[in-house]
């Protein structure tokens, strides 16, 4: 194990997530059995009072694995001068490359569903009884298993880097230089030579103004429900434009 700062970091966030993933993915499923049926104002106010601390749990839980993403970097990175041959981040996630591959394929589907899931919780806290309580509870039972399964993954990646034996790693390169991957073929079928230079640059533009757009909702207080759904649609697009990026 190659322990650094934002090693520890990461391994604490993972930590916690998993464990109040767990517990709050199992109790947000049994409350949300529990509020079957209809829905009466006191069954609701008597729901609303019983999951209160569950929805807080819910919301660290999901805020913490937000900003473990970054973290998750910055821990690659910091392994490089321990890492011989590796030059970057990339380099160092060739270490463990298929358990590191489909947790960055984790990290973005969790990032929507999450930052959906608060901003949907936003919206519902704002209107009488919250009628999406019981939605809410199922929604978080079914995110919390990528949830719990990204931390997870990022408990045992980051406690099983260490150097390689041998003479190390024999190159290192971004995933953006490397034209031959199947994604950059696409991109070049549809946009032609240079196209995986287009579509990169159009998702760290398209990121931008979805973060923007989130950044203005929340700082305006826009809990509406055309908010959500065009956040969504911004997220929906967003996705096969990152995949081919």
């Amino acid at each position: 194990m190659i322990l650094h700062t934002p090693t520890v970091l990461i391994l604490f966030a993972s930590f916690v997530t998993a464990v109040l993933g767990i517990y709050g993915g199992i109790f947000a499923f049994r409350s949300a059995r529990l509020s079957g049926g209809d829905l009466t104002s006191d069954k609701i106010t008597d729901l609303e009072s019983k999951t209160r601390f569950l929805l807080i749990v819910v919301s660290v839980v999901i805020v913490v694995r937000i900003l473990a993403m970054p973290i998750f970097y910055w821990a690659l990175e910091s392994a490089v001068p321990d890492i011989p041959g590796a030059m970057c981040a990339f380099g160092v996630t060739r270490v463990i490359p298929g358990l590191t591959r489909t947790l960055q394929y984790l990290q973005f589907p969790v990032l929507f569903l999450g930052v959906g899931w608060l901003l949907l919780n936003a919206v519902d806290g704002k209107t009488r009884h919250q009628p999406f309580l019981p939605r809410k509870l199922y929604a978080f039972s079914a995110i919390s298993i990528p949830i719990v399964l990204e931390s997870l993954g990022d408990l045992y990646l980051f406690s099983s880097i260490k150097p390689p034996p041998g003479s190390g790693l024999s190159c290192c390169s971004t995933v953006a230089d490397v034209a031959s991957r199947p994604t950059a073929l696409v991109a070049g079928i549809f946009l032609g030579p240079g196209g995986a230079g287009v579509a990169f640059n159009t998702y760290v533009l398209a990121t931008l103004l979805f973060l923007a757009f989130l950044t203005f909702v929340v700082w305006k207080g826009l809990w509406r429900l055309s908010y959500l759904v065009i956040g969504c649609i911004m997220a929906v697009i967003l996705l096969p434009i990152f995949w081919i990026a």
